[in-house]
């Protein structure tokens, strides 16, 4: 990760950063899917869809931020993903 940001820089949008960081992982020999989809049901119910950033190897879930300090939301929003992954 750290090298993808040395090699751009700070100032880009998420997604720029996203496509270089899989483009690296997939170079080290990794599997990365993109903006991979998930259906989230509650007590039997449909209700909502989830995004993930990146998943790689089928294993870790990368969530790709941008910005100068890490916001306590993208906190919380991590911590969702042990539900997702059931």
């Amino acid at each position: 990760m750290y090298r993808t940001f040395d090699a751009l820089g700070f100032g880009f949008l998420e997604s720029v950063y996203k496509h270089a960081l899989s483009a690296e992982l997939r170079h080290a020999g990794l599997h990365v899917q993109r903006e991979v989809p998930f259906e989230l049901f509650h007590l039997g119910e449909w209700i909502g869809r989830y995004r993930a950033d990146l998943i790689v190897e089928r294993t870790l879930i990368v969530e790709v931020k941008t910005g100068t300090t890490l916001d306590r939301a993208a906190i919380a929003h991590t911590r969702q993903y042990p539900i997702i992954a059931r």
